[in-house]
């Protein structure tokens, strides 16, 4: 998608385009934490020290493994 933004002139087009490009972007850091906490815990780190090092709780980590 191709994002036209102005700064300085909010429009509700203006706003509903920078939300989706924030979504947009939640959705790949999302995706590059997996990765990472998955690489993690292949290596050993426990799933309490993943939680609070990726700011999420415990059941989103153990999600994220598979278990």
């Amino acid at each position: 998608m191709t994002f036209f933004i102005n700064e300085g002139i909010e429009t509700l087009d203006t706003i509903a385009q920078r939300r989706t490009f924030a979504l947009e972007r939640v959705e790949q850091l999302t995706g590059e934490l997996i990765r990472e906490v998955q690489d993690e815990a292949a290596n050993g780190t426990t799933e309490v020290e993943l939680a609070r090092r990726a700011n999420v709780t415990r059941r989103t980590i153990r999600n994220w493994l598979g278990k």
